[in-house]
């Protein structure tokens, strides 16, 4: 724990400097573990595994990718997260590769004198994965349909070209849950409802591609959402607007 808080700041006000100089008390551990994971690690690209489990304290997501700046361990079973995740305010992320990107992790389960954990250890290389589904432990709660639903909303929202693959995963449900979130037709769980006005408070900028929210080959029904109800050319600025408080 000592050696992970050394990697980010303790608090805004803190310089850059000084947070250097509390990570080079641990230089020589940090290099032997950088060393270990680049030079005798794997590449996720040449194994099996489609999903890591990494547990982590409660919060909102805006966002579903996420990239580690510390020292980061994650296993392969999802019982195991559950056995280390607090009950009262914790969260088992479901990771997945990040496309054309293989980060390197080491198989601790070598070494460890509890080899059942399965532990794979990430050091920090700037390489994104992909959140693929939330629970929260303490509601007994698996968001995965709202990440899944919320992925494809940041890409309408990014004016993403989906490719085919992308849109034969797309179903009924994904747009029902969008509709009903910006809507506010819903009785959905508190997590889902905070995620998804924390992604629209925080979102700075939307681009969207008429002729993709025309077409139902590639966003099908998110075109009733955002274009005009008579013009299919023209997108709804005002309720676009409405949305995202935060646009410029």
């Amino acid at each position: 724990y000592a050696l992970k808080c050394t990697f980010v700041k303790q608090n805004p006000e803190e310089t850059d400097d000084a947070m250097k100089l509390r990570h080079s008390r641990f230089w020589h551990w940090s290099k032997l573990l950088c060393e270990t994971v680049e030079l005798y690690g794997t590449s996720w690209r040449f194994t099996r595994i489609e999903s890591l489990y990494h547990c982590t304290s409660f919060m909102y997501y805006s966002l579903f990718t996420a990239m580690f700046n510390v020292p980061t361990s994650m296993t392969r079973y999802l019982e195991v997260a559950a056995m280390y995740c607090d009950e009262d305010d914790g969260v088992i992320l479901e990771m997945s590769q990040y496309p054309k990107i293989w980060p390197k992790y080491f198989d601790c389960s070598l070494v460890s004198d509890y080899g059942y954990e399965h532990e794979l250890l990430f050091m920090p290389n700037n390489q994104s994965m992909d959140i693929e589904a939330i629970r929260v432990v303490k509601n007994n709660e698996d968001h995965t349909s709202f990440v899944k639903a919320m992925r494809l909303f940041i890409k309408v929202t990014n004016a993403a070209i989906l490719s085919a693959l992308e849109r034969c995963e797309i179903t009924d449900s994904d747009y029902e849950i969008m509709h009903r979130l910006i809507n506010q037709q819903h009785s959905f769980p508190e997590f889902m409802k905070r995620s998804f006005l924390e992604f629209c408070r925080h979102k700075k900028k939307v681009r969207m591609d008429v002729y993709c929210l025309s077409d139902s080959r590639y966003y099908r029904r998110f075109g009733k959402l955002f274009l005009h109800k008579y013009h299919h050319n023209l997108l709804q600025f005002d309720y676009i607007s409405k949305l995202f408080p935060s646009c410029v």
